[in-house]
């Protein structure tokens, strides 16, 4: 009877030993789901929201594809702020919001503005036929020629590549535009504004001669 005693005891030593060892596995499992959980939310997280940093050094939000947005083809250029574009199947006439380049065409064909020339001939020496651009809205869409307003840029828009892809901008800064305050468009009204006192200062381009 001693002997079945101790057989007993040691056999209920072992279950309770192994129960044990089974909690304690249970735990850890239930810990490391938890970390792969916390890991994939992490990586979803950092795949939604790409950041990068812009040369001042502040963090800024990558744009993202909206319907203010689309990709043209560019057809052929008629002066240094107008184009027109093939845009869904169609050929459409774009004038290039928040810029005013001197007039070149049309009545002022044989006695072009100052500057004018100039301007379409850069125009058209960056837009050539063929090139994929992209076009982006502001609030107002059309104006009163019926000619399509937007944002010209050279690549997808994202904010940190503004002066080396928006074309726009690129003209005011070069001297082959000014600013053109149209109370409605004002997206980059103040960047205009700055890079046409930066260009008069320097007297580039149109401003050479003030």
């Amino acid at each position: 009877m001693k002997q079945l005693k101790s057989i007993g005891t040691s056999i209920g030593g072992f279950i309770l030993i192994a129960l044990v060892y089974l909690i304690i596995n249970m735990i850890t499992l239930d810990d490391d789901v938890t970390d792969e959980v916390n890991q994939q939310s992490t990586i979803i997280e950092l795949v939604e929201k790409p950041e990068v940093n812009n040369e001042l050094g502040a963090t800024t939000e990558v744009s993202v594809v909206d319907e203010t947005v689309h990709e043209v083809i560019v057809d052929r250029v008629v002066d240094g702020d107008t184009i027109v574009v093939e845009m869904k199947g169609n050929l459409v006439k774009i004038r290039f919001s928040g810029v005013n380049t001197p007039e070149s065409v049309g009545d002022y064909e044989d006695d072009p503005q100052f500057y004018g020339k100039e301007a379409s001939v850069y125009t058209k020496s960056v837009l050539k036929e063929g090139l994929t651009i992209y076009l982006e809205e502001d609030v107002k869409t059309y104006d009163k020629y019926n000619r399509y307003l937007a944002y010209i840029w050279l690549e997808y828009p994202y904010e940190e590549d503004f002066m080396t892809d928006c074309f726009n901008a690129i003209l005011i800064e070069q001297g082959y535009a000014k600013w053109f305050d149209d109370r409605e468009n004002t997206k980059y009204a103040s960047i205009f504004e700055q890079l046409e006192k930066e260009a008069q200062k320097e007297k580039i381009g149109l401003w050479q001669n003030d």
